[in-house]
């Protein structure tokens, strides 16, 4: 360990968030289950159809102990940051998208969404604006998700719909209770 104050520009660093690594076989609660898909869900879907894809994915139901769990604590918190659950009323359409800046971002999210079971789509996009007079460009990553049980999973774990700018949303509470390492 060396302090801050010794650092120089040209180190390298790692950085590792807790002192002692996390123990995640703590206690035994449960974070997903049937019921709370079930209640998440909206109508028209093909609940049972999802509810066996989840379930032969490993992904229900969802523990404290569950080994990809930091990964579902990673997706979830890119979802309230640079992602959103779209659900289009009129055709029954649902797709999960995250917007990020950089193309190592949308690889891993990539990475992490096909570790969970899910396919993925992964598009660069250049777009150019102009407000107030002033012209402007700006490069993204797009990485879409359209499994219905993916969006569903995702909702049910407390992932708002549509733009969080305009929607009250709280922080779900199996990240509150959730070990330090999540």
């Amino acid at each position: 360990w060396k302090p801050a104050v010794e650092l120089r520009a040209e180190m390298e660093v790692a950085v590792c968030p807790v002192l002692e690594p996390t123990n995640m076989t703590g206690s035994l609660r449960w974070i997903l289950t049937n019921q709370q898909i079930k209640q998440a869900s909206l109508s028209r879907m093909k609940l049972p159809t999802y509810l066996a894809e989840l379930k032969r994915q490993g992904l229900l139901p969802l523990r404290s102990t569950h080994p990809q769990l930091p990964l579902i604590a990673r997706l979830t918190g890119a979802l309230f940051s640079d992602g959103y659950l779209y659900h289009h009323g009129s055709n029954n359409y649902r797709e999960i998208m995250f917007v990020v800046g950089q193309r190592e971002d949308a690889e891993h999210v990539c990475h992490d969404l096909r570790a969970l079971g899910f396919v993925t789509k992964f598009k660069e996009r250049t777009t150019f604006n102009q407000i107030d007079g002033r012209s402007f460009s700006s490069h993204t990553y797009r990485v879409k998700c359209t499994s219905t049980s993916c969006w569903l999973f995702f909702k049910a774990l407390g992932v708002p719909i549509g733009n969080k700018t305009n929607c009250a949303y709280v922080i779900p509470p199996w990240i509150l209770r959730a070990s330090p390492a999540i």
